[in-house]
């Protein structure tokens, strides 16, 4: 399943996202490197680096 990458991860803190497993959560925050946070819905928080935004799309746009 293709999802549209997200862009403008500082901009969007907080708004809903999906990974390409169907995982979900929200947007935390983007650091310096662009890299991004990721808080899931069970409360686990991984930061991803930036090349990793493809994997995510926003959940309104699917």
């Amino acid at each position: 399943m293709m999802i549209p990458m997200i862009t403008n991860t500082a901009e969007n803190e907080g708004r809903a996202v999906v990974h390409e497993d169907g995982s979900t959560g929200k947007l935390g925050k983007t650091f310096a490197d662009e890299s991004f946070e990721v808080i899931f819905d069970d409360g686990e928080t991984i930061t991803f680096a930036e090349p990793d935004r493809e994997f995510f799309g926003y959940a309104d746009e699917h």
